[in-house]
């Protein structure tokens, strides 16, 4: 008799466990609020490296800095990928020379069918910094990937 009142309650929290909803069912959206959300919180890139970010609706930017401390002239290069299909990014850099004369913002191409964009060519004296800035003009948060090449020119 005992283990049937026994077997009777634990049927009872299981069947309630199973057909309860959980707690950690929502929809969840990866987001980095306030990571190089400006040029002074810029985040640092490196040459040749792969960035995976999440950037949310059309209000938010981030923000790369890389720095030319190469000694030499380069030839810089930075490209945007989108992760998924039908998202719209924006690319702009702005480089900044020593003595603190700055272009103003330098908008990048679209590249299709990746829908993607690119900034190719761009001259950076030794010393100076680029800035790149990249927006979304979607109202959803999206992933993105971006890198930049910096090479080194004889001129």
């Amino acid at each position: 008799m005992k283990l049937k009142k026994v077997l009777t309650v634990f049927l009872t929290v299981v069947m309630l466990l199973t057909l309860s909803s959980s707690v950690y069912a929502t929809d969840v959206s990866p987001t980095a609020i306030g990571i190089g959300d400006s040029r002074e919180t810029a985040i640092t890139m490196f040459d040749n490296e792969m960035y995976s970010l999440y950037i949310s609706g059309p209000n938010d930017y981030d923000w790369y800095k890389w720095t030319n401390n190469t000694g030499k002239d380069i030839i810089w290069d930075v490209t945007l990928y989108p992760t998924a299909t039908g998202t719209s990014l924006n690319l702009a850099a702005i480089v900044v020379y020593p003595g603190g004369l700055e272009t103003s913002l330098l908008h990048g191409q679209r590249n299709y069918p990746s829908n993607g964009m690119k900034i190719h060519n761009l001259y950076v004296p030794p010393g100076s910094s680029v800035y790149v800035r990249i927006g979304n003009d979607n109202s959803d948060t999206v992933q993105y990937r971006t890198n930049m090449v910096a090479s080194p020119r004889d001129f």
